[in-house]
């Protein structure tokens, strides 16, 4: 089964008081967590980390067609 979990694109340093303009490189770990858990199993894992990337919803939809996978995950 092919997984793909999303770290979805956001403000996140208004959030987290960071100055603006400032980008987060800090990994989303829990996704990381939860990919690793579900290789144990067997399956084909991708995180797509639109935040980090500033990746609009266009490009996580292409991203998407072109990974074709079974099930999508977002945190």
């Amino acid at each position: 089964m092919k997984v793909v979990l999303i770290n979805p694109p956001g403000n996140f340093e208004m959030t987290l008081g960071k100055a603006k303009g400032m980008a987060s490189t800090v990994p989303p770990l829990s996704l990381a967590y939860i990919a690793t858990y579900i290789r144990k199993f067997g399956h084909e894992v991708r995180i797509v980390d639109a935040y980090l990337y500033n990746m609009d919803i266009s490009s996580i939809v292409k991203e998407m067609l072109s990974i074709r996978p079974d099930l999508i995950g977002v945190s």
